[in-house]
């Protein structure tokens, strides 16, 4: 027992495959884990379209923290103003559901007076 570790540290082709496959476990890794996002990013996706009307999933593209010039870039025209008309019909008529007062309170200042004016 004692006779193997020693053999394996004298052993310079052992501490290389050992180095070797370290980097290839790290590189795998990598990949992984943008795997898993992407993963994790689909599942979402279907999740959301699946529990929200198409209003709402609309909605998700004018939170705080996403960027609004690449939502401009693709000409959403047409869904913004549907989007605007849906929850001005659901305020005046105090029909917000839970989903809908989340996604409102989360916009951004500038869409929430767009839409509340």
């Amino acid at each position: 027992m004692v006779f193997f570790p020693c053999k394996r540290c004298k052993n310079d082709s052992l501490i290389q495959r050992e180095i070797l496959i370290s980097r290839a476990e790290d590189k795998i890794a990598e990949y992984l884990d943008v795997y898993n996002y992407t993963n994790l990013n689909e599942n979402f996706l279907k999740i959301k379209s699946i529990i929200l009307n198409k209003c709402q999933i609309i909605s998700f593209e004018y939170l705080k923290n996403q960027n609004l010039k690449d939502f401009f870039i693709e000409n959403y025209d047409e869904k913004l103003l549907e989007l605007i008309e849906y929850y001005k019909q659901k305020i005046k008529q105090s029909n917000l559901n839970e989903y809908n007062q989340k996604l409102l309170d989360n916009f951004r200042e500038e869409f929430k007076d767009l839409i509340i004016t």
